[in-house]
């Protein structure tokens, strides 16, 4: 199969988590569901043949609220994978509380890529000591920013990299009303502080990155600067990401699993109905000429996540003035 281009199968395991942080997004769901082998191998399948007719390379992630609580169903459809001969990457998005080294081996040993959901002061997702001997380009660390963490942004970017990490992905907790109080312009100039320590990084070390500030430091060079605010959604959900939930129900995006509107069909019944997604905002989209990704999920929630969404994205246009000056 010629690799033309990835896609993205977040596969929930369960509806449990051992935190509960107060931005999740997904605290409706039933606790006590898991997925069950034989349906996790059926979705396995499927995913692989979906994958196989559209010559894409599937990426399969194990999600849930927490995925480590089911972790030798975790290593039972690996075994399964291998067995099939299935070509497919292997991808787990975790808090990583309950890896230990058994459990990070395994990992490694079997090449999943490793996101690790790792929070300075929001809750205590914050030991990452237990990678310290480990390489640490494997891993993907992704950060949420709130009002209770924001002003610390540049120190936890520079604490991640001082830490050995090669990536850094951030996003916002835009159901934040403490982001309410906090100006466009405080928040442009924590981004304008992190954009200089990140500049002064990558001067001496270019394989660290932290896609946020990628993305104000290349607006001028790659984002679209129309006035006019039609689009697809800059993640591509539903085109590059699809999630299925544990009854294999399928989703446009991780943050929209058991929300029956936004269902797309089930992976086990061999349904599926393509949706076109695209945002139209009635807004003085001037502002943000550089910066059109606004969440798909944020712009549907409407009200405060969508005005959080776009004040970031104002914030980021005035660090991306700044920055050109």
């Amino acid at each position: 199969m010629k690799k033309t281009n990835k896609i993205i199968w977040a596969i929930y395991l369960n509806h449990r988590c051992n935190l509960n942080c107060e931005y999740c997004y997904l605290k409706s769901l039933n606790e006590s569901k898991r997925v069950n082998l034989g349906t996790l191998k059926k979705i396995i399948d499927r995913i692989t043949v979906l994958s196989a007719c559209q010559r894409r390379l599937p990426e399969i992630g194990f999600f849930g609220k927490e995925p480590l609580l089911n972790f030798e169903l975790i290593k039972l459809a690996v075994k399964y994978i291998k067995s099939k001969n299935y070509k497919c990457s292997l991808s787990i998005n975790t808090n990583g509380i309950l890896l230990d080294k058994h459990k990070l081996e395994f990992l490694i040993e079997n090449n999943f890529r490793i996101v690790l959901s790792s929070d300075f002061i929001i809750s205590r997702k914050d030991n990452i000591a237990i990678f310290r001997d480990y390489n640490k380009d494997r891993f993907h660390i992704r950060t949420t920013i709130s009002s209770l963490n924001l002003f610390m942004l540049p120190k936890i970017i520079e604490a991640f990299y001082k830490e050995g990490y090669k990536k850094l992905s951030i996003s916002f907790d835009f159901l934040d009303r403490g982001l309410e109080s906090i100006s466009v312009e405080e928040i442009a100039d924590k981004f304008t502080e992190s954009l200089l320590v990140y500049l002064n990084i990558i001067k001496y070390d270019d394989g660290f990155s932290v896609p946020l500030l990628e993305r104000i430091i290349q607006a001028g060079s790659i984002y679209s600067k129309k006035v006019e605010f039609n689009r697809k959604p800059f993640c591509h959900l539903g085109e590059k990401i699809l999630s299925v939930d544990i009854d294999g129900g399928l989703y446009p995006c991780w943050r929209f699993v058991v929300d029956e509107k936004y269902k797309i069909g089930n992976l086990l019944e061999n349904i599926i109905h393509r949706k076109r997604y695209t945002i139209n905002l009635n807004y003085d989209y001037i502002k943000i000429k550089n910066f059109d990704f606004v969440c798909y999920w944020a712009y549907l929630k409407g009200g405060l996540a969508l005005k959080n969404n776009l004040k970031i994205l104002q914030a980021m246009e005035i660090t991306f003035r700044r920055i050109g000056k």
